[in-house]
């Protein structure tokens, strides 16, 4: 359990970004998860723009500046049907068509 003190957490080690801090479901504290600052995996959650975060602590007050990182390895995530590129041939899949 996470102490009653705590205000802010920074859930690491998930690769999605959730920079902006939200409230805890289940405490009085915020949670951010900055995630990755580049594409580590092929999920939809990666493709989204990545972040980083500047804290500013004054006091007992927080807040969290979120930097978009423009300079990240971008990749496309998309469906690919072989079942369809098949039935489109015919029912045969010839991966020296050169369509995929």
């Amino acid at each position: 359990m996470i102490p009653e003190w705590m205000d802010l957490v920074v859930w690491g080690h998930e690769h999605e970004c959730n920079i902006e801090p939200a409230e805890s479901l289940v405490g009085t504290f915020r949670v951010t998860q900055p995630g990755s600052s580049v594409a580590t995996s092929l999920t939809a959650g990666e493709a989204r723009r990545k972040q980083v975060g500047i804290l500013d602590i004054r006091g007992q007050q927080f807040r969290l500046l979120p930097v978009p990182l423009s300079s990240v390895r971008a990749f496309a995530v998309g469906d690919v049907n072989l079942g369809e590129i098949a039935r489109s041939h015919g029912g045969v899949l010839d991966v020296n068509l050169g369509e995929i």
